[in-house]
């Protein structure tokens, strides 16, 4: 999903002869311990890893780094104790993910653009999942809408109606086809067949339970939740110094992955983490990931580094440090033709 950031990483940060190879990450304990003459190194490490599992145990997922969303307040709420992925709807009714705007283009809708990241994601999540000898039946993976408290509530609605990657797909606009559509097949034409070796992965597919069959039941794999201030909470403390990043996505994460760059320099093991992370599927795991081998890397490369305290506020930053302490209701049903915003619907006015 974020194979961008990994091209960006490894070009940016490796030399063209030289491919940095995987170099086996320990813990940082263990490092810490074989390091004892490098105890500024192994305390800043210790110090990192620290900080990003505080921080992932708090956090949705990897949120959008955008800025001015302030979440409607409901009562009932409960802690994030579940990583999943973020979803961000802004006052004017953008949707947005860790760097990504959603767009509406010639031949796709906004919904669409969504549909088919949240279809991807759940799909390497199921493989992976799977994989690792789980049971599709046992899948489920959190999707947290983030919406300011003055979005639109039938944007969300309609949002959450398509985001679904086992609901149906949105039905395309009506109006007259574009230039560049290709043409319609004849009505006396039959649809070509499907291949074989198409159809004998698709049963096998099923089988698996990667596909779901009209015998086949299995739990939701996305539960909609909405990410809320929880009334009572704590004032968060103000962050530490953190990178300055543009308002908005995908700008910011564009920024953010300049500066980690920059700051990484030429130590092949914080970049291989970096660059691979993603390929975990699941958000807690490529959480873990970052959380044991960023630290790990910076103690085998000596905190030889381009700066070292730049790559700790820009990790701190991809963890979402700067973003407010957030709690979670189950998603409330919601109308598409709704014109209240979303902070109304929690808190109807009062008579």
């Amino acid at each position: 999903m974020r194979a961008w950031f990994a091209v960006v990483l490894l070009l940016g940060c490796s030399k063209k002869e030289d491919k940095p190879a995987p170099t086996p990450q320990l813990e940082v304990k263990a490092i810490a311990d074989a390091t004892a003459g490098t105890g500024d190194c192994a305390t800043r490490a210790a110090r990192i890893e620290r900080e990003l599992r505080e921080l992932a145990a708090a956090k949705p997922g990897f949120s959008p780094l955008v800025q001015d969303i302030n979440a409607p307040s409901a009562s009932g709420a409960q802690p994030i104790k579940e990583r999943g992925w973020v979803i961000a709807v802004g006052r004017d009714g953008s949707i947005f993910i860790q760097g990504h705007r959603f767009e509406k283009t010639a031949h796709t809708s906004v919904v669409e653009d969504v549909r088919s990241f949240t279809e991807q994601a759940f799909r390497s999540a199921l493989e992976k999942f799977i994989m690792a000898g789980g049971s599709s039946q046992d899948l489920l993976v959190p999707l947290y809408i983030w919406a300011d408290r003055d979005a639109p509530a039938r944007v969300i609605a309609e949002l959450v109606m398509y985001a679904d990657p086992e609901g149906p797909w949105p039905p395309r606009p009506k109006g007259k086809p574009s230039a560049d559509d290709p043409p319609p097949p004849p009505e006396d034409e039959p649809p070509p067949p499907e291949p074989e070796d198409r159809k004998a992965a698709i049963e096998a597919a099923k089988q698996a339970g990667i596909l779901g069959g009209k015998q086949t039941k299995r739990a939701p794999r996305a539960p909609m939740r909405l990410l809320v201030s929880a009334e009572g909470a704590a004032v968060q403390p103000a962050a530490p110094a953190s990178p300055k990043l543009p308002a908005s996505e995908p700008e910011s994460t564009q920024e953010l992955v300049k500066q980690l760059r920059a700051s990484i320099g030429d130590c092949p093991a914080i970049i291989t983490t970096l660059a691979t992370a993603s390929l975990e599927g699941l958000p807690a795991k490529e959480a873990e990931k970052l959380v044991k081998d960023v630290p790990a890397g910076l103690v085998q490369c000596g905190c030889n580094v381009a700066d070292a305290d730049a790559l700790e506020q820009g990790m701190r930053a991809w963890f979402g440090a700067s973003t407010p302490p957030l709690a979670w209701i189950a998603m409330p049903k919601l109308d598409v033709k709704d014109k209240r915003t979303i902070g109304q619907v929690l808190k109807p006015a009062t008579k």
